[in-house]
Parts: C-alpha cells; structure tokens; sequence
C-alpha cells in the first residue's frame, strides 16, 4: 500500500514539475517577444549587494553587484525593484557599446559574461539568449508529450505498454517482459 501511495505521490510531483516547465517556457517566450520593443529589469538589494535579471534585446541577463564603499547605504535601500521601458535607438547604441570587445567581457554565439572588479565595487555580469531557456524549459513537456503519445498509440495497435512486444497473441500477459496487459490494450 504504502509503495503504491509513494508511486502516486512521484507521478503527480512530475506532473507537476512538467506543468511549470511548461509555464516558465511560455513564459520565456512571451518575455523573448517583448524584448523587441521593451526591456524589464528586476533586482533585489540587500545589504551592499544587488542582484539583478533583465529581459532586452532577444536576451536574458543576470548579475550581481557589491558594493565596498562605506556610503552603501546612501546608495541604495534594501527590497525589491522592477523597471520597465522602451527600447529605442539610443538603447540599442548603449547595448551594442556595453557589448563590444572590452577587456574582461567574453561572448559567443549570443552567450556571454563580464567581470569587473574595482576598489570600489565588483560585478559579474552573464547573458543568454531567450530560445536557450525556451527549449531548456520545453525539453521535460516535450518528453511527456512523446511518452502521452507513445502509450496512446501502443493501446491503439494492441502493443505492450512497457515493452511494446505485439499482444495479439497472448493477450492476458507479455510474453517478453512479463508484465500484464491493461484492459485497454487487451480490448
């Protein structure tokens, strides 16, 4: 009993973990859309660092702050802060500088990542491009779909489910893997 609760217990925890996937994919691709024409910042400040993520220009980016100067608190306050504007040609200027070779920034193929330390602070900085977590978060939904239609298809033909072995002929139990027919394949 308790090993059949523990195996409903595991299927719904998937199902849920491949129902977030799905939302964080679509949710990565309707940010990916947006970002043609608006950009979004949000950061946590805590203490003397800052923790940012920002949505620009077909990029997802990620970076830290800490700041080493005594008048940290007079720069900024702790909490939660979220920005929002357009994308306009001066913001693609901008961009393409902070993108240009410089020392300490290292990109390719839409990937990249920037280190700078100073006396006063230092920043990491990492960006990459939306379809990289589009099909990173599409990667688990995709699988269950194959496996929803594979099973779908194996009760269609008169297959095992597990093995896929032809049932016809014995229709009760496989006689490759051993394991029993549902009543939908044996129908």
């Amino acid at each position: 009993m308790a090993h059949r609760l523990l195996a409903i217990f595991r299927r719904r925890r998937f199902a849920a973990v491949t129902i977030l996937s799905l939302v964080l994919c679509l949710a990565t691709l309707a940010l990916w859309v947006r970002s043609y024409w608006r950009y979004d910042s949000l950061a946590l400040v805590y203490g003397s660092r800052r923790f940012g993520a920002q949505s620009q220009f077909c990029e997802l980016s990620f970076n830290t702050t800490r700041v080493r100067l005594n008048t940290q608190s007079r720069l900024w306050r702790s909490g939660w802060y979220y920005s929002t504007g357009g994308s306009d040609a001066q913001d693609t200027l901008r961009w393409e500088a902070e993108r240009s070779p410089a020392p300490g920034v290292r990109q390719f193929a839409g990937f990249g990542y920037v280190t700078d330390t100073s006396p006063a602070a230092s920043l990491f900085y990492i960006w990459f491009p939306h379809w990289f977590f589009a099909l990173l978060f599409a990667a688990l939904p995709a699988t269950q779909l194959r496996s929803i239609l594979r099973t779908r298809r194996r009760n269609r033909v008169g297959l095992c489910q597990h093995c896929g072995y032809d049932l016809r002929a014995s229709p009760d139990r496989c006689p490759e893997c051993g394991h029993a027919a549902s009543t939908a394949a044996s129908g």
